[in-house]
């Protein structure tokens, strides 16, 4: 790294270090893995934006246990959740780039995103219909509508994003059922593509959510959508 990069780095890693302590309610005994892990994670231009928002999911998730860890959870039991963040970031913003030292997102959003991805998916569900392709025009209506009943968004929360997710799941299952096979394949090829550096760092099922996340993205891509998970930030 040059020496700007290595400040980069420093206040890079300085937010992550204290995002986490402050979430997980005790100190971060930094390990050479967690270093590496971050820097990792700097390298491969992530966000810290979408870092964070991978913290927020894994705490959240967390806090729902049972029964209680029986030792303080590092950075590498979220290293899935930071990767499912930024696969979503990515869905959502097609063409956009952001530097790693990016903003968090804020708390709050605006309903714009929603209002414009809500035209876009009905003017592709008119598309749609007008190819034949009933089951797809009426995912992307589906998800049309309901993306309308939430609007204006006052606050993201996990119950919107669930929606957003299970919406992106049935489009993209509509859009299976309507690509050929060689569109499947291709989409499946360049999600392992881009995942190709992550594959023996991950739990299977965690690789295996963040290879559909992926998928769902170039899938989309090809018929000119982006997917709806990670909209608001």
């Amino acid at each position: 790294m040059s020496a700007d990069e290595d400040a980069a780095f420093r206040d890079y890693f300085q937010a992550i270090e204290e995002e986490f302590a402050r979430r997980r309610g005790r100190p971060l005994m930094l390990s050479p893995r967690d270093v590496a892990l971050a820097r990792a994670w700097f390298e491969d231009s992530l966000p810290l934006a979408a870092v964070l928002r991978g913290f927020e999911r894994f705490f959240a998730r967390d806090a729902k246990r049972r029964v209680a860890r029986r030792s303080a959870p590092t950075l590498a039991y979220v290293e899935g959740d930071v990767l499912a963040a930024f696969e979503d970031y990515r869905s959502a913003r097609l063409g956009e780039h952001q530097p790693a030292g990016g903003e968090a997102r804020p708390e709050t959003a605006p309903a714009a995103p929603l209002v414009a991805a809500r035209a876009r998916l009905a003017a592709a569900a008119e598309a749609a219909a007008r190819r034949g392709e009933a089951e797809l025009a009426r995912a992307l209506a589906s998800a049309a509508a309901a993306i309308e009943v939430v609007q204006p968004v006052p606050r993201v929360d996990a119950a919107l994003e669930d929606l957003l997710e299970r919406l992106d799941g049935g489009i993209a299952d509509a859009l299976r059922a309507v690509l050929s096979p060689q569109e499947t394949a291709a989409a499946q090829a360049r999600a392992e593509e881009d995942l190709a550096a992550y594959a023996g760092r991950l739990k299977p099922a965690a690789y295996r959510a963040l290879r559909e996340r992926a998928e769902r993205r170039h899938l989309f891509a090809g018929r000119g959508l982006s997917c709806l998970a990670g909209l608001l930030g």
